[in-house]
């Protein structure tokens, strides 16, 4: 079995500014998790509404954990993360 990506949890407010922070670092991330009721294809068939859905799918985001990635890769990763929450507390 193999991971690419891990999905993370994040406050909604900060998550596509972490994304952006995150990609001036060269750390690519990303919202894999769009949820299918919200593409055009599914509402046209579907009525119904999601509000759990609607409100937990802005908080995830994906960040990189393949078997490629060294110690250091991984270690560079959570660095700018928990960086970005540090300075963003402070603000």
């Amino acid at each position: 079995e193999t991971c690419q990506y891990y999905c993370a949890r994040v406050p909604a407010e900060n998550r596509d500014n972490l994304i952006d922070y995150l990609a001036s670092k060269k750390i690519h991330t990303s919202v894999h998790f769009k949820p299918l009721y919200l593409y055009n294809i599914v509402k046209s068939m579907n009525e119904r509404t999601y509000p759990v859905c609607d409100f937990e799918w802005k908080k995830l985001i994906s960040l990189p954990c393949h078997p490629a990635m060294s110690d250091k890769d991984i270690d560079y990763v959570i660095y700018w993360v928990k960086k970005y929450f540090r300075d963003a507390k402070n603000q």
